[in-house]
C-alpha cells in the first residue's frame, strides 16, 4: 500500500516540460506559451539550453530571457520547448525556443 501511494504521488509531479523522460531515449517538443496575437511577418527564433549529466549536476540557462537575447527578440509571440533524454533521464537536454520580433 505504501509503495502504491508513493508511485501515485510521483506521477502527480510530472510537468509538461519533462514528459520526455523514458527508459532508454526520448525526444519531445511542445508548446509552453502563446501570446494570442497574430504572428509577425518576419519571425525570429532564439534558443537557450540546459544539460543534466548523470542526474547529479546540471548547467546552462534555458530561461526565456536567455533565448530572447540569443535571437535578438524584443517582443515574444510564443515559446516552445524541446526535451531530450537518454537512459531514463541520466543525460538530459532541455531547450527553450522563443519566437517573436
Amino acid at each position: 500500500m505504501i509503495l502504491f501511494t508513493l508511485l501515485i504521488s510521483l506521477c502527480a509531479c510530472v510537468s509538461p516540460q519533462h514528459q520526455g523522460t523514458a527508459l532508454l531515449a526520448a525526444k519531445v517538443r511542445g508548446p509552453v506559451w502563446i501570446s494570442g496575437e497574430p504572428a509577425p511577418a518576419s519571425i525570429k527564433v532564439g534558443r537557450a539550453t540546459t544539460h543534466t549529466c548523470l542526474a547529479l549536476f546540471a548547467y546552462g540557462d534555458a530561461s526565456v530571457e536567455a533565448a530572447m537575447q540569443d535571437g535578438g527578440i524584443r517582443r515574444v509571440h510564443h515559446v516552445d520547448f524541446e526535451s531530450k533524454s537518454l537512459l531514463g533521464g541520466l543525460f538530459m537536454v532541455y531547450t527553450t525556443m522563443v519566437y517573436g520580433e
